[in-house]
C-alpha cells in the first residue's frame, strides 16, 4: 500500500513540475524587433516621386518635411546623343550618398543610355533636409521615387 501511495505522491509532484514547466515556457513574451528601415508615414499617400533635367548645375531636388524623413528607393537617369555625365548625390549636410557617371552615345546604337538602381534600405533624407543633385557634363534626364517616414 504504501508503493501505491509513493507513486501517487511521485506521478503528483511530476505533473506540477511539467504543468509549471509549460506554463512559463508558453506564456507571451515580449516581442523584441530589429527595424530595417524606418516605419512608413501614416498618410494618405507617402509615396513620392520627382523628375526633371538638369544641364551642368546643381539643383536642389526634394526637401523633407521638419516632421519626417525621405527615404529614396528608386532612381534613374539618363542622356541622349553623346554625352558623358557624372551625377553626384549631396544632403543639405554635405553628405554624399550618391554618385553615378551615365554617359552613351557616339552612334545610333547606344543613344540614351541610363542608370537604374533600386535599393532595397533606401537612400535616407533626414526630416528637415533636401536632396541635391551636381552634374558635369551634359543634360540629364532624373526620375526618384520613395516614401515618407517617421524619423
Amino acid at each position: 500500500m504504501s508503493n501505491n501511495h509513493f507513486q501517487t505522491m511521485l506521478i503528483t509532484g511530476l505533473a506540477i513540475g511539467f504543468g509549471a514547466t509549460a506554463t512559463l515556457s508558453l506564456r507571451p513574451h515580449s516581442a523584441i524587433g530589429f527595424p530595417a528601415a524606418p516605419a512608413v508615414s501614416l498618410g494618405s499617400n507617402p509615396i513620392q516621386a520627382w523628375a526633371g533635367t538638369i544641364n551642368s548645375n546643381t539643383s536642389t531636388i526634394l526637401s523633407a518635411p521638419s516632421d519626417q524623413n525621405i527615404v529614396l528607393t528608386d532612381i534613374h537617369f539618363s542622356c541622349n546623343y553623346t554625352c558623358e555625365t557624372r551625377v553626384t548625390m549631396t544632403r543639405s549636410d554635405g553628405t554624399v550618398v550618391g554618385s553615378f557617371w551615365v554617359s552613351g552615345g557616339y552612334g545610333s546604337d547606344r543613344d540614351s543610355l541610363s542608370i537604374q538602381q533600386q535599393f532595397s534600405s533606401g537612400i535616407p533624407i533626414p526630416a528637415g533636409q533636401s536632396l541635391v543633385l551636381n552634374t558635369t557634363g551634359n543634360t540629364i534626364a532624373y526620375t526618384l521615387s520613395g516614401y515618407q517616414a517617421h524619423p
